[in-house]
């Protein structure tokens, strides 16, 4: 996992939240759902891939104000040396439901923060010349 030392408080609860998540799906709780979509984006066998990519791509879409385009390979890159867990039965529905509702909720937040901080920079140069 990522050195968390230097990250903040929010930061380091929303990562134990989101390997919470993980686990609830049954998957490894060192692990992120993004790090586990990005993995299986690129490694799941072909005749399933199409729903992690599906996943990755909603997953990038929401945190891509914070990280860019590759939110799901940058976590996967992060965790490397993890075991990441196969999705069977009804852990396909929970993470989905998981990944969905928390993508509904989180990507108004942070394209807004986005947006001040985007408006915040323009004033600050505008002030400034």
């Amino acid at each position: 996992m990522r050195n968390l030392k230097d990250k903040s408080y929010i930061f380091r609860l929303m990562i134990g939240i989101d390997q919470l998540g993980n686990t609830l799906a049954g998957g490894n709780p060192d692990n992120t759902i993004s790090g586990r979509v990005g993995y299986f984006a690129e490694k799941a066998h072909i005749s399933v891939r199409w729903y992690w990519v599906i996943l990755e791509k909603i997953i990038n879409f929401t945190f891509y104000p914070l990280d860019g385009p590759d939110h799901c390979k940058q976590s996967y890159n992060n965790d490397e040396l993890e075991d990441y867990y196969a999705l069977k039965g009804i852990t396909f529905f929970i993470i989905s439901v998981l990944v969905i509702n928390s993508c509904v909720l989180l990507i108004p937040i942070f394209y807004f923060i986005c947006f001040i901080k985007y408006i915040n920079k323009k004033l600050r140069s505008f002030v400034v010349k």
